[in-house]
């Protein structure tokens, strides 16, 4: 038989009758996140445990939004006014009304047996709740099923004892709705949360551990490129170049007048980071030493470690360290005058910050709004697009794509392999940065040429270093002649030296890396050939082939090297030495255009062709330098001699995405770039007195 239950008699209607009026509309919103059984069963105590556990999760974060704050303060008023009116409302419910009836309602199942001294799990059920309120919708019910099913192994703890979570670990509690909760936990605040109003406090997620947030994002810039940002172009990410001044010009002014939000726009737009992790940069001091990066203010400039964004770089022994320049691992970018001077002003006045957040009160920046009040062009004038352009004004005002990538932090200029290589003199930093902060009205930076340090490569030889390398191989080579009575030996070390720095000269400058077996071959080079094909990227991958042009120097000392083993094979020939007949047939195979045409006879007699561990590391102590110091060498000396980076590009044989060679940005052919190249190549090695060496025959 139905019985109809007269609307006024219905425990929720009892329910709102006795709520104050203003609060009405938050009781609606928080019955609302509920499924509600038809009978209502123990309606006042599930509707206060609701209330109850969102003031309880609530308790945790000072402070709140103001309309957060309204819905708690009715939410305050309804949690009273249920437990005075609560015996009214439902009378006293019997036990088990809510038997068979878990799986279906497991939200009000939960409210109903959710017991107050269990506080881990209200105060997860109050997530939820203020969830559901900011998304207006329901409580997920798989959630309150492991929360209800937890309860029973959280049990009912006696006044004055102390359960810890922890030792619930072997029952599995917290299973499912743990991760849940921290994750919900950090949606709400996220909406909801403020900062302290008296004064700065530290976000949650500001702390030392977030400099590697901050590594991840300068690493993704360059592992994840946008191709036309990577060539330098401006499209609709980036602003015009007399926007992007009228916006500097307004950062300016806004830091002068001592604007929070300003200084991080300002340091924003010079590091390519977002506002959120700019806030999170470490301040360096004698108290906090550098690690990975930071904001040095007593010096004014951004500092960052290059070692954790390319590791494994290579580094010179000891014994080789006087052949090569001074550099270091720490890239030093001045600051505008201006913006130190007001980093200074905000650290005098808070000298125990850590972080630039805690200079800047934990300001909210948003990078999606317009930096200016009469913003004309059609492009937002936002931050994110104002950061972006910074190193493309970097080209413009005359720096090359290294330097605009090194005091912009933006390495996607120039991908990840070009900075194992390069090196930056404190001038190359200096100069860069006045041109830009004077392009854009910043005026001068705060730190002169002399106080800044090299930084990048630190197997970048010296021009005299490289001279006396060479010149002490080809002593060796000279002074190992044989005469016309020569033994087997004496010949074999002759070829040795020779080949040590035929190979040795080839190598360097065609800027091979180092591999256990060069692919110089025979039928290559031979026959005068101005361009060979390398594959010695990856282990000698086929798939990464690239063309090698050969300079007239390396070309003549291929002549002389064939010239040598044809007088090297008819001299061991007329020997027919028995020790010899292995290697004499290796050189004459070679002679036929068949494998690698430099080989070395190995101390137990076998044939090896030449690689970057028997040529470079068969040299004397003093001269024993990484196999690849070739590609050191002429990266930083192609620049300082005027070269593009696109010139530099090829001859180093980088794959880059967006700077390949056969691009619509792409102005040069090969041919014009080999020329350019060649020529550099051949006045470099002139001044250094480095020629062509001949062997047993002269050609």
């Amino acid at each position: 038989m139905l019985m109809k239950v007269h609307p006024e008699l219905e425990p929720l209607q009892r329910l709102r009758t006795a709520m104050p009026v203003a609060c009405q509309q938050t009781l609606e919103l928080l019955i609302g996140t509920v499924t509600i059984p038809m009978d209502q069963p123990a309606c006042a105590t599930a509707v206060a445990t609701l209330v109850n556990c969102l003031l309880d999760y609530s308790k945790d974060i000072r402070y709140v939004r103001p309309e957060f704050q309204a819905l708690l303060d009715d939410a305050q008023i309804i949690a009273d006014a249920v437990t005075e009116h609560a015996e009214e409302i439902q009378g006293t419910p019997p036990n088990g009304q809510m038997d068979s009836r878990n799986a279906t309602y497991p939200s009000w199942a939960l409210l109903i047996s959710l017991w107050h001294g269990q506080q881990p799990l209200r105060t997860a059920l109050g997530a939820e709740i203020a969830l559901a309120l900011l998304e207006r919708g329901q409580l997920n019910t798989r959630y309150c099923t492991q929360l209800r099913r937890d309860a029973g192994k959280y049990g009912r703890p006696v006044p004055g004892e102390d359960r810890d979570i922890d030792d619930l670990k072997d029952l599995k509690f917290g299973r499912g709705w743990l991760a849940r909760y921290q994750k919900i936990d950090r949606q709400v605040r996220r909406r909801v949360e403020l900062l302290d109003p008296n004064g700065p406090v530290r976000p949650e997620h500001a702390n030392p551990k977030n400099r590697f947030d901050l590594l991840a994002r300068l690493k993704w810039r360059f592992e994840y490129p946008d191709p036309k940002h990577r060539q330098g172009g401006l499209d609709d990410s980036h602003l015009p170049p007399a926007q992007y001044r009228r916006v500097t010009s307004a950062v300016r002014d806004k830091v002068e007048q001592g604007d929070c939000a300003a200084v991080v726009q300002a340091i924003s737009m010079l590091n390519s980071l977002t506002p959120v992790l700019t806030l999170s940069l470490p301040l360096i001091s004698a108290k906090t030493p550098l690690r990975i990066l930071g904001l040095d203010i007593e010096r004014g400039a951004l500092v960052l470690d290059l070692r954790p964004l390319f590791p494994g770089r290579k580094a010179p022994s000891l014994s080789t360290k006087i052949l090569f320049h001074a550099s270091d691992d720490i890239l030093i970018i001045p600051l505008p005058l201006f913006l130190a001077e007001e980093l200074r002003r905000r650290l005098s006045r808070f000298p125990e910050a850590q972080l630039l957040g805690d200079l800047v009160s934990w300001v909210r920046v948003d990078h999606r709004a317009s930096l200016i009040t009469d913003d004309e062009c059609k492009l937002v004038s936002s931050l994110a697009r104002a950061s972006k352009s910074t190193g493309a004004m970097a080209i413009m005002a005359g720096s090359d794509r290294l330097v605009a990538a090194c005091i912009t932090w933006d390495f996607s200029f120039v991908g990840s392999a070009r900075m194992y290589y390069a090196r930056l003199t404190g001038r190359d930093i200096h100069a860069g940065c006045t041109a830009l902060y004077a392009d854009i009205g910043w005026g001068a930076p705060a730190i002169e040429e002399s106080q800044l340090r090299a930084a990048g490569s630190l197997c970048t030889l010296t021009k005299d270093g490289t001279r006396r390398m060479f010149d002490q191989l080809a002593q060796l080579s000279l002074e190992s002649w044989p005469g016309r009575r020569a033994n087997f030996d004496t010949l074999l070390d002759h070829h040795a030296c020779y080949t040590h720095y035929s190979v040795a000269l080839i190598s360097f400058c065609l800027g091979l890396r180092e591999v256990h077996a060069y692919r110089l071959l025979a039928h290559e080079l031979m026959d005068g050939q101005v361009q060979i094909t390398i594959h010695d990227k990856q282990g000698g991958d086929r798939l990464m082939a690239q063309p090698v042009y050969l300079n007239s120097l390396v070309r003549e000392q291929v002549r002389q090297y064939v010239g040598h083993c044809q007088a090297l094979s008819q001299r061991l020939h007329r020997l027919n030495d028995p020790q010899g007949l292995r290697f004499v047939e290796a050189i004459d195979k070679a002679l036929r255009g068949d494998g690698a045409l430099f080989l070395f006879r190995s101390p137990r007699g076998g044939v090896r062709p030449a690689g970057s561990h028997n040529t470079w590391g068969a040299f004397s102590e003093e001269f024993r330098v990484p196999g690849n110091v070739g590609r050191h060498f002429w990266q930083n000396t192609l620049r300082e001699q005027g070269l593009g980076s696109r010139d530099i590009d090829r001859f180093m044989r980088h794959r880059v995405v967006g700077l390949e060679s056969n691009t619509t940005s792409q102005m040069a052919s090969p041919r014009q770039s080999f020329v350019r190249l060649e020529q550099v190549q051949l006045q470099v090695l002139t001044a250094l007195g480095i020629g062509v060496v001949s062997g047993l025959r002269k050609v």
